[in-house]
This record gives structure tokens, C-alpha cells and sequence, in this order.
């Protein structure tokens, strides 16, 4: 795992690297974050918020669902 840490260390500020993973990667992230150089997208930045899923079920999907349904749904996909 030490290649992947000399690799991110030593890559030109222009290349961008991309790393999707379910775990954390063995690198360096707070001195990643502390020079700027790390963007992270968490589950909280890909969920959608209450009312992106009513827009989306009710205006896209054309289901017209009533806010309690909605919630239902909202509660039953955020628990897993």
C-alpha cells in the first residue's frame, strides 16, 4: 500500500486522480485535506434531501405521492 501513498505524493498538481471506494484508501487524507489537495463526496453529499425526492417522484416519475408516503419511502432507502 505504500506505492499508492508514494504515487499520490509524487504526481504532478495538474494530473487529477480519482479514487471511488467503499473503504477508506490507505493514503494520507488529513495531509491531503490539510495542503487542499483532497475533495471527498460522502454519503450525505449524494443523498437527496426531502424535497429532491418529492420533485422527483411527483414531478419526473409523475407518481403524485402525498408528503406521507414520501417520507415513508424516504425513511425505508436512508435506513440501509
Amino acid at each position: 500500500m505504500r506505492r499508492w501513498t508514494t504515487l499520490v505524493e509524487h504526481m504532478p498538481k495538474n494530473l487529477p486522480l480519482i479514487i471511488a471506494t467503499a473503504l477508506m484508501p490507505p493514503l494520507s487524507l488529513p495531509l491531503l485535506r490539510a495542503r487542499g489537495d483532497l475533495t471527498e463526496l460522502r454519503l450525505s453529499d449524494l443523498r437527496f434531501s426531502t424535497e429532491e425526492i418529492a420533485d422527483f417522484l411527483n414531478n419526473v416519475m409523475i407518481l403524485d405521492l402525498s408528503a406521507q408516503d414520501i417520507a415513508a419511502l424516504e425513511a425505508r432507502t436512508r435506513a440501509g
